[in-house]
């Protein structure tokens, strides 16, 4: 899981570096398609994994691994069955035209968790090449 996690945050250093201060100024603008945003507050694991790429870096909670599709779906689904999404909140988000990424926070029944996106962006469509799935803190 922390291998996930400093994967990601390289990352957004190196997105956050290139960057102007404008640019990373309006980045600060939603970054995930609302198709998403809503799947995540509903629960939805089959529209969620439409936006997967081929192979998804997963981490949830103490779950991590590369899957496919299919895999990661049943590995949400189960999540979403055991932790009822309330609401999604995007924190902060950013990027370039190539990747953005996402961090945000989901309400549920049983708590809030962080969760982290890696998207790729090829022509004008968006594949999460990463998520994670977190316990928030504080």
């Amino acid at each position: 899981m922390k291998s996930a996690l400093a994967t990601l945050c390289l990352l957004l250093v190196a997105f956050l570096a290139n960057l102007s201060p404008t640019e990373a100024q309006s980045s600060l603008e939603y970054d995930l398609p609302q198709g998403i945003r809503d799947a995540l507050t509903k629960g939805d694991s089959r529209t969620l994994s439409a936006y997967f790429n081929t192979n998804v870096e997963l981490v949830v909670l103490a779950y991590e691994d590369v899957c496919s599709k299919a895999q990661a779906q049943l590995i949400l689904e189960n999540f979403f069955n055991q932790h009822k999404p309330v609401a999604y909140n995007e924190l902060r988000g950013g990027g370039s035209d190539a990747a953005k990424y996402s961090i945000g926070e989901l309400q549920t029944e049983a708590g809030s968790f962080r969760i982290y996106f890696l998207i790729k962006i090829v022509g004008d469509r968006m594949t999460i090449n990463q998520m994670t799935v977190e316990e928030a803190p504080g």
